[in-house]
């Protein structure tokens, strides 16, 4: 919506570093028929793609849907993935509010190589790296996740151990997810809700087709294990912009989701935290 015109210029610079490095974006912004581009809009935005690096490019286009379609309007992407599968190798959904960037890409792509020669082949398409919504904290002004309460816990499964994290709880709503081609064409012949949303969604409490689509569907009711490269993790952290879920908490003593104590959450896990620059957690295993 128009509401968010703010998080969609932030959506296309990030875009366009990634066009600078290289990469070649196609981007498709869905939007309802009562809130279209105006002439400036348009002009604003477009001024946002003039990618200087001759080996990336970057290309978009808006799809205006009925306004009738309410909630649902974004389950086109998924058809659109498939048509194009043979096309890219990577595909990223994400609502508008949710800023990707080029690190996210890139650790995605080399943590997803990892995973598959860690796990095999076989169990591959039963799990995927996920990502942490994070928003600014009014007081604090750290990163500050706010969704998963009960905290991180080690994955058990043996391949992994020890390597990879995931919350305690089992609502994983990223806002967004992103999947390889092999990833891709792999869920939509193994999970019906991926392959045809609007067809499994009915099956599911209806006020919550935006957390469907974005994640959920995946990590619930596809039944694939989110999994966080427990040495990384802040790679996989995403900003939720509007920072609204902490605007009325002006407790400075509510920072128990920041990334700073995540690192003593997973800590108190007995798990060593370490990055190429050096720097050390070390606990006892």
């Amino acid at each position: 919506g128009s509401d968010n015109s703010q998080y969609v210029e932030h959506l296309m610079d990030a875009l366009r570093d990634m066009c600078e490095a290289g990469l070649h974006i196609r981007l498709v912004l869905y939007k309802t028929g009562d809130d279209i581009y105006t002439y400036d809009e348009s002009f604003l935005l477009s001024a946002r793609m003039q990618c200087r690096n001759p080996r990336g490019s970057f290309q978009a286009r808006v799809e205006y849907l009925s306004k009738e379609t309410g909630v649902q309007f974004a389950a086109p992407h998924r058809q659109m993935f498939f048509e194009n599968a043979e096309k890219f190798d990577l595909f990223i959904y994400n609502e508008d509010d949710i800023l990707i960037r080029l690190q996210h890409v890139l650790s995605f792509l080399d943590e997803t190589a990892k995973l598959k020669e860690r796990i095999g082949q076989t169990d591959f398409l039963k799990f995927a790296i996920g990502f942490l919504r994070y928003e600014i904290h009014p007081v604090t002004k750290q990163r500050t996740q706010w969704e998963h309460t009960e905290g991180f816990q080690l994955v058990t499964n043996e391949k992994l151990k020890g390597e990879y994290i995931t919350s305690v709880d089992s609502l994983h709503h990223q806002g967004m997810y992103m999947a390889t081609r092999e990833q891709l064409l792999g869920w939509k012949d193994s999970c019906g809700c991926f392959r045809d949303p609007l067809k499994d969604y009915p099956k599911i409490a209806t006020p919550y087709f935006r957390e469907f689509l974005s994640s959920v569907c995946l990590f619930m009711h596809c039944e694939i294990s989110q999994v966080i490269p427990r040495d990384s993790f802040q790679d996989f952290t995403v900003h939720h912009l509007p920072n609204k879920y902490l605007a009325d908490d002006t407790d400075s003593e509510q920072s128990r989701g920041s990334m700073v104590n995540m690192f003593v959450d997973i800590a108190d896990r007995q798990v060593t935290i370490r990055n190429n620059n050096g720097f050390v957690l070390k606990f006892d295993d």
